[in-house]
Parts: structure tokens; C-alpha cells; sequence
């Protein structure tokens, strides 16, 4: 459960989203994933990207 609680974790959100034709559904995990992912947006330019981000400390994956 993350800290904002149950009514604050939107599961069928993320899967609504990746239904929708040629949008591009981007979840990264850390900070690293998110600069990677943030290029990846700005170089689109023909489809729409989501980019689903947490506000929560999560640390930083090892070996990745």
C-alpha cells in the first residue's frame, strides 16, 4: 500500500490507458528510468506519451 492509501493506488488507470491505440505507456521505476523515459518523450512526435511517475522515495535500482 503506498503512503497516500487505498483510494490514492489507480490499477485500472495505467491499463485503461495502454488500450488506447498508439499511445505510448511509460512506467519507469527510478530516477534513471524516468531521464530515460523523459527522452524517449521528447523525441515522440507522432504519438502521445503517458508517462505514469510516483512521488514516492523509491531508491535506485542497482545494475540497471
Amino acid at each position: 500500500m503506498g503512503e497516500d492509501g487505498p483510494t490514492h493506488q489507480p490499477i485500472e488507470t495505467l491499463g485503461a490507458l495502454r488500450a488506447l491505440p498508439n499511445t505510448l505507456v511509460i512506467r519507469p521505476a527510478d530516477g534513471k528510468e524516468t531521464s530515460g523515459a523523459y527522452a524517449v518523450y521528447v523525441r515522440s512526435t507522432h504519438t502521445p506519451v503517458v508517462m505514469a511517475l510516483s512521488r514516492q522515495n523509491a531508491p535506485e535500482m542497482k545494475g540497471m
